[in-house]
């Protein structure tokens, strides 16, 4: 009969719904790869390239599994996302070590993310594999609903995962967060809003909860802390400078590096190693280190690191904000005078460097946290910041020399200095 419209629901395939989902999932996992691209170069060029080519890889398959679908491309989806899980897998528990020091890495909001999604294409494109299954009709209506819900639920999370909320918000785990998350979760984007650059945001050592605006403090938590941060002053009026502290039995350990000061180093109190990680009135008056703003006798004080010797994270200083942090691949040399560190108190090495310096690898410390508290040298990353913009190099910067060159300069890595 003519003129009658036909109202009987459009069907499509399975298959072609699933097909469309896969390619969202790649699309997605492809999206996370290239936004940290950038990050993994900076660790080294065959970080760089793995993640480059990972990036196009996925998504050339999201484009071709669309437009030319067959079994072995499917297969090869399939093939392509199980080795990068595997890689991924792999890096976060024996560690890789190539292109960088070979420690498992942590695992993060990101990296969980990304692997969800190639997780996702590889269970999906099982189903693809099945014909059965494949060529089942299914409703247009319900079909390409499912591939709107996974399109506006993958780009969703990719947006969330980069967004400087979660940036900063701390729902990476400890350690090496991986993607963006990593690249901004020091508060490096604050920072650049408020400091000129010149290699600050270079600048990142150990690892650490993410870092983000301090939270505010009660009156109590405020008193307290007030009370501990007077105890750190007290140190500092009593170790101006690095004579006082040379003569207090504190021996310098490392050059003095941008953003982190010279560290000079004592253990001649139990509180300087503080076991149980509460901030006593022993453990206050002992920081591990002092913080200088040089190497000169008259280099005037800047700063703490506190140390704890516990298995657990401390208890620490009153209130949520202080970011305890620990290292892996610390290179130390024992001498006559003390331990040194040829590559900073505060940096990892490889063993290679380490050994060209006479030292020992040590795998990883224990807790430690920089506290900014004299008078003068509060840093823009706040009391307890990771690194202080006010100590930089003699031209202003924060450039560094390459490690290579540390051994040749013992007591100042800045490539501006003499």
């Amino acid at each position: 009969m003519t003129g009658v419209i036909d109202r009987r629901p459009r069907a499509t395939s399975t298959g072609a719904i699933v097909t469309g989902c896969v390619a969202l999932l790649l699309g997605g996992a492809s999206a996370i790869h290239f936004g940290v691209m950038g990050e993994h170069a900076g660790v080294s060029w065959s970080h760089g390239l793995f993640f480059a080519l990972v990036a196009w890889a996925q998504l050339g398959l999201a484009v071709l599994i669309v437009t030319r679908r067959s079994r072995s491309l499917i297969a090869g989806v399939i093939v392509v996302n199980l080795a990068v899980l595997g890689v991924w897998a792999v890096s976060r528990t024996a560690g890789i070590a190539i292109g960088g020091n070979g420690n498992p890495e942590a695992w993060g909001a990101v990296d969980g993310l990304c692997a969800a999604f190639e997780v996702g294409a590889v269970v999906l494109s099982l189903v693809l594999l099945r014909q059965s299954i494949a060529r089942r009709p299914l409703s247009s209506g319900v079909g390409y609903g499912a591939v709107a819900f996974i399109g506006v639920l993958v780009i969703a999370l990719t947006v969330w995962i980069f967004s400087p909320s979660v940036a900063s918000g701390g729902t990476a785990a400890d350690g090496h967060q991986h993607g963006a998350l990593a690249a901004v979760s020091h508060d490096h984007a604050h920072l650049l809003a408020t400091v000129d650059d010149k290699g600050l945001s270079a600048l990142s050592n150990g690892h650490h909860h993410a870092f983000g605006p301090e939270q505010p403090l009660g009156a109590t938590t405020r008193a307290l802390l007030t009370s501990q941060m007077n105890a750190t002053i007290e140190v500092a009026r009593a170790y101006p400078t690095v004579a006082a502290a040379e003569a207090a039995g504190y021996r310098r350990a490392g050059p003095y590096s941008p953003g982190l000061g010279a560290h000079y180093i004592s253990y001649g109190s139990a509180g300087a190693l503080n076991p149980d990680g509460t901030m006593t009135d022993d453990a206050l008056h002992h920081p591990l280190a002092i913080i200088y703003d040089g190497t000169n006798p008259d280099s005037r004080v800047a700063g703490f690191m506190y140390y704890s010797i516990g298995k657990n994270r401390p208890s620490g200083f009153a209130g949520p904000n202080d970011n305890w942090h620990y290292h892996e691949s610390l290179c130390l040399k024992y001498t006559t005078t003390g331990i040194d560190a040829p590559f900073g108190a505060d940096k990892s090495a490889t063993k290679a460097q380490c050994d060209s310096v006479g030292g020992i690898i040590l795998k990883q410390t224990q807790w430690m946290v920089h506290v900014w508290s004299v008078p003068g040298w509060a840093s823009a990353q706040g009391l307890f910041g990771e690194v202080n913009p006010a100590l930089a190099c003699p031209d202003g910067s924060y450039y560094e020399r390459p490690a290579s060159q540390w051994a040749a300069h013992p007591l100042n890595v800045c490539k501006s200095a003499a």
